[in-house]
């Protein structure tokens, strides 16, 4: 069995912060080219460069809302010791780099097999090219070995359903829902995953 882990893009939302490995934004795919209109990198739209001082107070000012949860460690340690591993898929504007500061600040680095930023693939979820993309990652072929954790019901419960994995909805009542999106499983924190794990083991 795998966990492929999502990460919230609601910065305001305690809620999603408290229920998600890694909240970033979904904007811009590179973050060293202008800054153009509509959240795209054009420099014929914009007319500007982000500086290094600009990209760097632009991370400071996300910096409160990216912490782990802190079900997090606990949880990915105990899944790393029976064995079952993990990968992240995040849509994101954000580098891998800046990512992996925040895992690394966190002390779960570590503790991931493979994470896939939608910054660095042509696809977003929930296209499935995308839920494939994080399984190639942590060298995982057959989707029905998966489970998919998120809040988000149309980008992460309906794209890992229709990528064929299990999926888990944890519940933040600031994400609109989609009825089509039927979960395997929802928790309120992901504390309450090995339940879950354990009875589909």
């Amino acid at each position: 069995m795998r966990i492929i882990a999502r990460s919230s893009s609601n910065m305001n939302s305690a809620r999603a912060r408290a229920s998600s490995v890694l909240p970033t934004p979904v904007g811009p795919r590179k973050m060293n080219e202008p800054i153009g209109r509509f959240g795209s990198f054009k420099p014929e739209r914009a007319r500007i460069t982000a500086s290094a001082d600009f990209l760097s107070s632009y991370f400071e000012a996300w910096d409160p809302h990216t912490f782990t949860d802190p079900d997090v460690p606990p949880l990915l340690r105990e899944l790393r010791r029976r064995g079952i591993k993990v990968g992240v898929l995040s849509n994101t504007m954000w580098p891998r780099s800046a990512h992996e500061q925040i895992f690394v600040r966190d002390e779960v680095l570590e503790l991931i097999d493979g994470a896939v930023y939608t910054s660095e693939i042509d696809w977003v979820k929930p296209h499935q090219e995308a839920f494939s993309a994080v399984m190639a990652a942590i060298g995982e072929t057959d989707p029905t070995a998966c489970v998919f954790v998120g809040d988000r019901p149309y980008d992460d419960i309906h794209g890992a359903k229709g990528a064929g994995m299990r999926a888990v909805l944890i519940t933040n009542s600031d994400v609109p829902g989609y009825e089509a999106a039927e979960p395997d499983a929802t928790i309120t924190r992901l504390a309450e995953l090995l339940d879950h794990i354990d009875r589909w083991s």
